[in-house]
């Protein structure tokens, strides 16, 4: 199957992103309802907020990610409620688990917030996919190119996706599940990818 084909597929599909409202999360929402699927956003709607970014706020989520908390496949909650989880992927055909406390310098000052989201969260979601094994086509997880480290390789290419996984000490927790290379145990067909070069900045938001 090619990936028009794959692309065709998604049509009428139902979806669950988590981080649906952020850097990665938002494109991939935007990318599914132009491809006639039924994405499903979560998340908090609390990582632009006034302290944070003082200059953007919340309407970063608006103005730049072009998600509304009105829109009515938005859905604000957080991905380590058990019984939220188990009910969007009771109606999903596919989830994509791209929710994640990502900034470094966030998750140094406050680790047990990044623990609380990135590995509770991220248990849960897997939980609620098992639950749901019978139904789910797929799960992609959204990981990181920092678990390849500084690289080996040459100046031109650093890593590639066949390279040993050695996170450092500045590898966000997102990456706690990026060493998975197969299917997990039950019956839900799996994807990692791993983006470099997705963090979010001031900069990014100008």
């Amino acid at each position: 199957m090619n990936t028009g084909d794959r692309f065709a597929a998604l049509s009428g599909a139902t979806g669950t992103v988590t981080g649906g409202f952020g850097l990665v999360g938002s494109r991939i929402v935007h990318k599914l309802r132009a491809l006639g699927a039924k994405p499903l956003a979560v998340g908090r709607l609390d990582a632009w907020t006034p302290g944070r970014l003082d200059a953007y706020g919340s309407c970063v989520y608006s103005s730049v990610f072009g998600i509304s908390p009105g829109d009515p496949d938005v859905v604000v909650g957080d991905i380590t409620d058990a019984t939220l989880m188990h009910d969007l992927l009771s109606r999903s055909d596919y989830v994509v688990h791209a929710a994640a406390l990502a900034d470094v310098a966030e998750y140094t000052r406050n680790p047990a917030a990044a623990l609380e989201a990135n590995i509770r969260g991220t248990q849960t979601v897997l939980d609620a996919a098992a639950r749901h094994s019978g139904t789910l086509r797929r799960l992609v997880f959204v990981s990181s190119a920092s678990v390849y480290g500084v690289g080996s390789g040459n100046a031109g290419a650093p890593f590639g996706e066949g390279d040993a996984l050695t996170p450092g000490r500045s590898t966000p927790t997102p990456s706690c599940g990026a060493s998975i290379k197969r299917p997990w145990p039950w019956a839900v067909a799996t994807t990692v990818t791993r983006s470099c070069g997705t963090s979010p900045s001031t900069a990014n938001l100008r």
